[in-house]
């Protein structure tokens, strides 16, 4: 990845990477790393790639093309190294892939898609709602969810199986402003929708406040 993203645009800048088989300098402090220990835990912290490094390299402009350009207005590193203010690679390429998405939102369209397509091929109403709610429920030990029971969340969805839609990102409640289904034709909508017995969607609008909770997967 680093010769693909890094070294293309080193070479716009004029310069080309010397193959160095040398190991002996001096490695700059890093963090401790500890090793694993397999398990389950009920309290885990995720360090993400916003994280440390990341932050680091953004911050003080490491990158070795900022390192052989300092001049005058410079960043002072590790170890006697500077770091130049103006010419710089690496910090702008973490830059790009922090406004990057990861992945794609793709739940709202699930039904949707699985009714138009499913039905196509001879899927019931029924295997549909099994497939897309009961048995993921049950995969993840939502004991209460996936089906309209006693003692079950009223948690319903109501589909339009005749309404034909186009899926369009800009219609979408998702922030990423793209969407891989962009354009796809389908046939089926989901038009209300409530949770735990209070609508949250109206005619495919979301209506009311936030009102979602945790809820832990049993295990053991």
């Amino acid at each position: 990845a680093f010769d693909f993203l890094y070294l293309p645009r080193l070479h716009r800048e004029g310069y080309i990477a010397p193959v160095v088989d040398d190991e002996s300098g001096v490695g700059s402090p890093g963090g401790f790393v500890l090793d694993s220990r397999p398990g389950l835990y009920n309290d885990v912290i995720v360090l993400d790639f916003k994280s440390l490094y990341p932050s680091i390299i953004r911050s003080f402009h490491v990158d070795p093309l900022a390192l052989i350009c300092a001049d005058q207005d410079v960043i002072p590193g590790f170890n006697g190294a500077e770091f130049s203010r103006e010419k710089y690679i690496l910090p702008t390429i973490i830059k790009e892939l922090w406004q990057a998405k990861s992945g794609f939102g793709g739940t709202e369209y699930l039904l949707g898609g699985v009714f138009s397509e499913g039905t196509k091929r001879g899927l019931t109403p029924n295997r549909i709602a099994e497939l897309v709610s009961g048995n993921p429920a049950r995969r993840y030990g939502l004991l209460g969810k996936g089906d309209i029971a006693p003692g079950f969340d009223a948690d319903i969805a109501l589909v339009d199986p005749d309404l034909e839609w186009i899926v369009r990102a800009e219609g979408s409640e998702s922030t990423q402003g793209y969407s891989p289904m962009e354009g796809t034709e389908l046939t089926g909508k989901v038009k209300h929708a409530f949770l735990r017995g209070s609508q949250i969607l109206d005619d495919g609008a979301v209506v009311g406040s936030a009102q979602g909770s945790y809820l832990p997967r049993p295990y053991g």
